[in-house]
């Protein structure tokens, strides 16, 4: 069953607004005991440092995606964000012409032709 307003744009159940505001609540929430255990030394700053980075905000993006079944953005964030990371991490060299830019490429190709058309 859709809901429509008055002018009869789609409207979301509650509950959508719940799952969303539960999310990104987590989110924050981690972030902070995080941030805490870092200020006790509890957690080391290379794991700090690991956590609070580009990287996994992209991935967490992606997540976020997911979560509400926006499947190709979330996978090519989520992929993406996990790429940099690993590369970050363990020292690889990824060369961003002959790499990073055609998996992109390959990437908006793939999302282009799943997009649903209304």
């Amino acid at each position: 069953m859709e809901i429509t307003d008055k002018n009869g744009h789609k409207v979301r159940p509650q509950a959508y607004r719940r799952e969303k505001n539960i999310f990104i609540g987590a989110a924050i929430t981690v972030c902070g005991v995080v941030w805490l255990l870092y200020n006790f030394d509890i957690v080391g700053a290379k794991f700090f440092d690991r956590f609070f980075s580009w990287q996994v905000l992209l991935m967490a993006l992606g997540g976020y995606f997911l979560v509400f079944r926006k499947w190709i953005a979330g996978a090519a964030l989520l992929l993406t964000g996990f790429s940099f990371a690993m590369a970050d991490w363990y020292d690889l060299t990824l060369p961003v012409r002959q790499v990073i830019l055609p998996m992109l490429l390959i990437a908006a190709g793939i999302a282009v032709m799943l997009q649903k058309r209304y």
